[in-house]
């Protein structure tokens, strides 16, 4: 399946990894670049088995969403300086203006709730985190930055009775 045309967002080689978004044009914040779709997927988490959806997105505690073939979704890379985030409403917006042809990037801190997640980070940016995780597996400082830009619903996710779950699950498999 090819990737769609738009007139936000294209396809290329990126210098952080593989390849990526970039804007096809100056882009608002506020402004919905694309949504999240696909397939929900329901899956426990299990130490050692963190990787198998690597392009999956967190909608929920152990409930993710896996992005179809051509989803824009699938080409967004990573970093701790990200200049655009998921929203409730599953769109996909910027945070600060950004400019005709720069990169499009996700801080996936900011979508995933898996505690056995995580991945080394290559953003080269200067407040590099050198390793990336879950939102909530970070120090209070950086936690609440990351959460600034977190959808709600995942933040509701740990709120719901799922944070003792998680601080249990986390006591008994580390």
């Amino acid at each position: 399946m090819a990737f769609p045309q738009s007139d936000t967002i294209f396809l290329r080689p990126s210098t952080v990894h593989g390849q990526g978004l970039f804007a096809q044009r100056a882009l608002e914040p506020g402004e919905v670049l694309f949504d999240l779709t696909g397939t929900i997927v329901w899956a426990p988490f299990i130490d050692g088995k963190s990787d198998e959806g690597p392009n999956w997105y967190a909608i929920g505690w152990e409930l993710w969403v896996s992005p179809p073939a051509a989803s824009p979704a699938l080409y967004l890379n990573h970093s701790c300086t990200p200049n655009i985030a998921l929203h409730d409403d599953l769109g996909f917006r910027p945070l600060r203006p950004i400019e005709n042809g720069e990169e499009l990037t996700l801080d996936y801190s900011s979508v995933e709730l898996d505690p056995f997640w995580q991945m080394t980070c290559a953003c080269g940016t200067s407040a590099c985190r050198q390793t990336v995780r879950p939102f909530y597996q970070y120090d209070d400082a950086t936690a609440q930055a990351i959460t600034a830009y977190t959808p709600q619903f995942l933040q509701s996710a740990l709120g719901q009775g799922n944070q003792d779950r998680m601080q249990t699950f986390l006591k008994t498999h580390a």
